[in-house]
């Protein structure tokens, strides 16, 4: 659902408003997970579909390409209530569409890493640290910026 402010209607520099690519997508998605006493497994497969919108500035419908993503997730309980855990991503999505017609060379391809950990402070509330980060070799991305991202959530989880 597009929500928020798109590229095209930014009016901050560097675009620091932009929220949202600005269109409305239809996904399918699954999650296979296997566990072992202290270790897990975790397999996340996900496809969305992108629906044209009409630019403002260009008075042009634009389409972003359909794309797939993946997550593979590993981790084990190393001391009781502590869960460190690594992961593989992968994203491709083919080319933008301006009008009927693909823009060339617009199709995205991102590859990344990442690690996490999670303390488990009560029976339903965990906090998590994790650091992921773009593979910044020569052919294992396209059209997608580079970037290490850090993040600190707490999850309530009612199981």
């Amino acid at each position: 659902i597009p929500t928020g402010r798109s590229p095209q209607q930014t009016s901050r520099p560097l675009a620091s408003d932009v929220t949202t690519r600005g269109d409305w997508r239809v996904g399918i998605g699954a999650i296979v997970e296997k566990s072992w006493d202290v270790m897990f497994v975790q397999l996340s497969l996900g496809a969305q579909l992108p629906f044209g919108f009409v630019r403002e500035d260009l008075q042009q419908t634009q389409r972003f390409g359909w794309n797939i993503q993946s997550l593979l997730t590993t981790g084990i309980e190393f001391v009781p209530q502590w869960v460190f855990a690594l992961s593989l991503r992968f994203l491709w999505e083919d080319m933008l569409h301006q009008g009927t017609f693909p823009v060339a060379n617009t199709e995205k391809m991102d590859m990344g890493v990442g690690v996490a950990l999670s303390w488990s402070f009560d029976a339903h509330w965990s906090l998590i640290l994790s650091v992921d980060t773009g593979l910044f070799f020569s052919g294992w991305g396209k059209n997608h910026p580079g970037g290490i991202v850090s993040t600190l959530n707490i999850r309530y989880g009612y199981f």
